[in-house]
């Protein structure tokens, strides 16, 4: 269980050959689908060593799992014994290139992304998206209030008896307090005191 958690959580290996590092991950993780998920991790339990010597001193040193295919971990139970071997294989190259490798212990030489890679078309998308969605709410809003306010305004000159009833039953829902959000509420000096001292955060503390 713990070595399928650090597969999951990307653990890397690494190896130092003449002091030149060797980074690998230790398995293999693969998630594909949403419904049905598909989640697999893999050990890699087979490593390919290539090393490049120029006379008696290697130039260069990498490992590769290109070729090898991981030791499933899927459906073992976290009690269950695994019994596994581990093997490697190298294969030396001789080389006229006398310097170096420029990598030295304690660089990554590449192995940790440098930048985190940017999906710019998801981003517009979702920009596009929800401008679209606060536009169609704007319209939807400045419609519906451009009318309300156009009947709210209506001189009472300009409105006879009928057409107060009419304006009367034009109101439903929360459209009926509107004329009650401006009414003073009782003891609205004790309310003042209140809300002065704080002490709405004394009660929610």
């Amino acid at each position: 269980e713990q070595l399928r958690q650090a597969i999951e959580e990307l653990y890397y290996f690494e190896f130092v050959v003449d002091d030149l590092p060797l980074r690998g991950f230790v398995g293999y993780m693969e998630e594909s689908g949403f419904l049905p998920h598909s989640h697999k991790v893999g050990l890699w339990t087979h490593l390919d060593f290539h090393l490049e010597f120029h006379g008696d001193r290697i130039t260069f040193a990498s490992v590769s799992v290109r070729d090898v295919k991981p030791h499933s971990l899927d459906g073992l139970g976290p009690d269950e014994f695994l019994g596994l071997t581990h093997t490697y294989s190298v294969r030396w190259s001789e080389t006229s290139v006398e310097r170096r490798s420029d990598r030295r212990r304690g660089d990554d030489g590449g192995f940790f992304p440098r930048t985190l890679e940017i999906h710019w078309l998801s981003i517009i998308n979702s920009m596009v998206l929800v401008f679209l969605l606060v536009g169609f709410v704007a319209v939807i809003l400045m419609r519906v209030l451009r009318n309300d306010l156009a009947r709210y305004n209506l001189d009472e000159e300009t409105t006879s008896a009928g057409s107060g009833d009419d304006f009367d039953q034009g109101d439903n829902g929360w459209k009926i307090i509107h004329t009650d959000v401006f009414r003073f509420p009782p003891y609205r000096g004790l309310l003042c005191a209140v809300l002065g001292v704080g002490a709405q955060f004394l009660a929610l503390g």
